[in-house]
């Protein structure tokens, strides 16, 4: 092929060599392209349109073929082609093949790509003349392009000019082809390509030397590309022939078929009889003359001249064999039968797929075969699921799908436009695809109650059909839940709480679906309570109870309790904070939580405060030999006291005199004065200081020696412990200011003391008459003062000694509160049943009515008190 540049225009001439010329010969047509670039790779980012001839002449009622390529940047889709013939400005142009002039005749062999060829069957005479022209639009909005014109030009029937001079004869074809267009010209004899036999040049053959028998025939000529439509033959020499225009055709059934046919005799002869004889599929031999067809399907075109052609309409299949046509003249031996025989068959349809079954997005090509190759071409049809494809390029026998979209699945079948009631059987084209449009869902909406069953549903559009696998994911983790469309779950628990998503696979790809939440709702479990800071607690520090607990939703509700106060709620928030703690604090915690689900209570959690010892007291006992007294150091501390140390005071000071872990030091009565130290951990505390002489304590409640004869040994002692007790109780008093300097991390004393034990005598008679008679006495001590019920207190009588209050003495006082509410321990610790139960309880006042001498009289004098209890606090 060769290129001429002129200016923007490039001219294409192609080369072909004619019979018995030496030279090569070129056929050259313009061909516009929008931009010329030499370099390298440029073809691949220009529009342009390509054809290989510019200038057409064919013979009225064949096909051409119009060869075309086009080209568009790489970036660019081709979104339609199309042919045109009329274009009017200002107008798009219209589709060749919406034209109802070209419904059955036109036929787009291209496709979306690169090939844009165009065939045009059934050429008539009022084509002559026309200008066709492709254009193509891209998804580019200015990828628009047209490509110039190709001229088609029609030539009427060609003709065949006999020239004898002696045994030379000269045979010339002539057409109505323009000058300036040059085909090349085919030869036929007897219907059969003459070959290299003959000299041809151009449109002429030359017989140097005409033989009898070699040469002797019906010689017609072709355009090359039109073999089909030869010209009417001439004879040369002696003519019995019969000529068939083809020795094998092959019709749609249906349709109508012509086995065209000439026949040619010697001058002199007139033909009687011209006939045509079958042989049918059955092998039955028919005969067909002129004034007979059969079944009213067949009949006789030619004469009886030199035409012999035979139509067969509404073809079937019973029509299918070989065919011969036979002449008789009026001489007996001028009887010609046309052998070989004409091949008639009958086409069957059949759509076949380069692949059945293809992936979205890759290509198939469906080909409309036939049994055997239809002489005619026809224009095909094409069916989807038994509709006709709405695509003016599918009358061919070719059907692209490039790519395959999801949509191009479905039963294809294909046919011959015209005989549509004859398609072919259908074929199925399955095209492959990944899982799309996935769902999954539960069940249920909102939340899910925990030992609930759920059922999870996954679905999606998929070819073939997806399989499914469930994925949950926690706290950043995916782990794997099961296989199914659908996955069940029963006796749901919290642990099943998450995203849940499911994943579809097949053999064409993978998707998974968006993910939705499982939410179980339980109530609270693993309720616990915890202690910040976490080591030993000191009375003063700061303190946080916690309660904790898992559940979902989440608690809405604290309340705090403590062992032994009963029905009470000690806070309503997570946290139980002290920001001073005390002693009074130490105690057994608990918590309950509850959400909209259940309630919960956490285990008891043991509050241990620590802290130094106080209310130091020493307590005299006597042994009942001589004069050795027993000292006992009692005191209040957490932990517990691990040293004692005992000091005692002289002149020149105090002096250690014994120290240990034991609380208990035994002394000769011999008028020291004695006080003692408790230590633990967090400090230390000291008693008030006591004198441990019997005289003394005599001396110091102003009783004479001579007392203890008048009241008997067993009074007297019991005097002498009043006196003592009340003795030191003014010790306490006048020594309160050196206490506190004694020693450096001392507590300051209760200005309300309450005596843990207050020892006394019975009262005699004697004693009765000094009992104040001014009412009631008032009795101080503690913090608390006790109200609502009655009180109830025990024994006791006041002894009154000169009138100071701190001198009366009681020989014992108990304390009971009858107390109704019992405390009712929580379910997180362990039920009881409600009864009495003694409390020690600190009274700020508690007064004492003297009782009458009856009731003095009627106790028991033994029934002395022994103990005042007094709660720690």
């Amino acid at each position: 092929m060769l290129t001429v540049i002129w200016g923007e225009t490039a001219v294409i001439c192609r080369r072909f060599v004619p019979l018995n010329v030496d030279a090569d010969m070129y056929v050259c047509g313009p061909l516009f392209v929008a931009f010329l670039l030499s370099a390298p790779g440029v073809l691949g980012n220009m529009y342009g349109v390509e054809y290989s001839l510019t200038e057409i002449c064919a013979p009225a009622g064949s096909a051409v073929d119009i060869p075309c390529t086009y080209t568009y940047p790489t970036k660019d889709r081709v979104k339609k082609a199309f042919w045109f013939t009329k274009w009017e400005e200002g107008k798009d142009p219209e589709d060749l093949f919406q034209s109802e002039d070209y419904r059955d005749r036109a036929e787009y062999r291209g496709n979306k790509e690169h090939d844009c060829t165009l065939r045009i069957k059934n050429l008539r005479d009022t084509d002559h003349g026309l200008k066709y022209r492709f254009r193509f639009i891209t998804d580019d909005p200015v990828g628009k392009y047209a490509g110039k014109e190709v001229t088609l030009h029609m030539t009427g029937p060609l003709k065949v000019d006999k020239r004898e001079l002696n045994q030379r004869v000269t045979l010339t074809c002539t057409s109505t082809c323009p000058p300036n267009f040059r085909p090349t010209y085919i030869w036929y004899r007897n219907r059969q390509p003459v070959g290299a036999k003959y000299t041809t040049s151009g449109n002429t053959l030359v017989i140097n030397m005409v033989k009898k028998y070699a040469d002797s025939g019906h010689y017609s000529c072709a355009l090359r590309g039109h073999e089909d439509h030869l010209s009417p033959p001439v004879c040369v020499s002696h003519c019995w022939s019969v000529t068939y225009t083809h020795q094998e055709i092959c019709a749609v059934e249906g349709s109508s078929v012509d086995i065209t046919c000439y026949y040619s005799y010697p001058s002199g002869y007139a033909v009687t009889t011209p006939l045509w004889v079958s042989s049918l599929g059955s092998g039955e031999r028919m005969d067909f003359s002129v004034k007979n067809t059969y079944g009213n399907h067949v009949e006789y075109l030619g004469n009886k001249n030199n035409d012999c052609s035979l139509r067969i309409k509404e073809l079937s299949v019973n029509h299918k064999g070989k065919y011969y046509f036979r002449f008789e003249t009026s001489d007996t031996t001028g009887t010609w039968n046309g052998k070989p025989d004409v091949s008639l068959s009958v086409a069957g349809f059949l759509v076949n797929m380069d692949h059945d079954k293809v992936k979205e997005g890759e290509s198939v090509t469906l080909t409309c075969s036939t049994t055997c190759t239809l002489s005619d071409p026809p224009s095909y049809i094409w069916y989807k699921n038994s509709h006709p494809i709405a695509d003016s390029q599918t009358s061919m026998e070719y059907l692209y799908l490039t790519p395959v979209r999801i949509d191009d699945s479905g039963s294809y079948s294909c046919a011959v436009r015209g005989h549509e009631d004859h398609p072919s059987p259908v074929r199925t084209l399955s095209v492959r695809y990944a899982p799309r449009n996935m769902s999954a869902s539960p069940s249920f909406s909102g939340h899910i109650l925990e030992g609930s069953s759920v059922t999870l549903t996954c679905s999606s559009d998929a070819n073939p059909p997806a399989t499914y696998t469930w994925f949950k994911v926690k706290r950043g983790q995916t782990f794997p839940m099961g296989s199914g469309q659908q996955l069940n779950i029963s006796n749901i628990s919290s642990e099943f709480s998450g995203q849940f998503y499911c994943r579809a696979e097949n053999s064409a790809g993978t998707n998974d679906s968006e993910p939705f939440l499982v939410d179980v709702h339980y109530g609270p479990k693993n309720t616990s309570a915890s202690i910040t800071p976490s080591g030993n607690i000191v009375e003063g520090d700061s303190v946080t109870l916690t309660c904790s607990s898992d559940a979902n939703p989440p608690v809405h509700n604290y309340t705090w309790y403590k062992i032994n106060r009963v029905n009470t709620s000690l806070g309503s928030e997570q946290n139980l904070s002290f920001t001073n703690i005390s002693s009074g604090d130490m105690g057994q915690y608990y918590c309950e939580v509850a959400n909209t689900v259940a309630s919960s209570y956490s285990a008891v959690l043991h509050v241990n405060v620590y802290y130094s010892p106080r209310n130091t007291e020493v307590i005299i006992s006597s042994s009942g030999e001589g004069s050795l007294v027993t000292l006992t150091c009692n005191t209040d501390s957490n932990p517990p006291v691990h040293t004692y140390s005992w000091y005692r005071k002289n002149s020149s000071g105090s002096v250690l005199t014994a120290t240990g872990n034991s609380s208990s030091f035994t002394v000769v009565s011999d008028g020291d004065i004695y006080y003692c130290v408790a230590h633990n951990e967090y400090g230390s505390h000291n008693s008030f200081e006591i004198e441990v002489t019997s005289t003394a304590i005599i001396h110091q409640t102003g009783m004479p020696a001579g007392l203890f004869a008048a009241l008997g040994i067993i009074p007297a002692v019991a005097i002498i412990v009043v006196l003592v007790f009340v003795c030191r109780r003014g010790k306490r008093i006048s020594t309160t200011e050196n206490r506190s300097t004694m020693v450096d991390n001392r507590q300051p004393e209760d200005p309300s003391p309450v005596y843990e034990q207050v020892s006394a005598v019975l009262l005699t008679s004697d004693q009765e008459d000094r009992v104040d008679s001014q009412g009631d006495q008032e009795v101080s001590g503690g913090d608390r003062v006790v109200s609502g019920e009655d009180q109830e207190v025990s024994g006791g009588d006041r002894v009154d000694s000169g009138g100071d209050e701190n001198d009366v003495q009681y020989a014992s006082v108990q304390f009971k509160v009858k107390n109704k509410d019992a405390a009712q321990d929580s379910p997180a610790v362990q039920p009881q049943e409600k009864k009495e139960e003694e409390e020690d309880v600190t009274y700020a006042l508690v007064k004492f009515r003297s009782p009458s001498r009856e009731v003095i009289q009627d106790e028991d004098d033994t029934a002395i008190y022994s103990n005042v209890n007094k709660p720690r606090s």
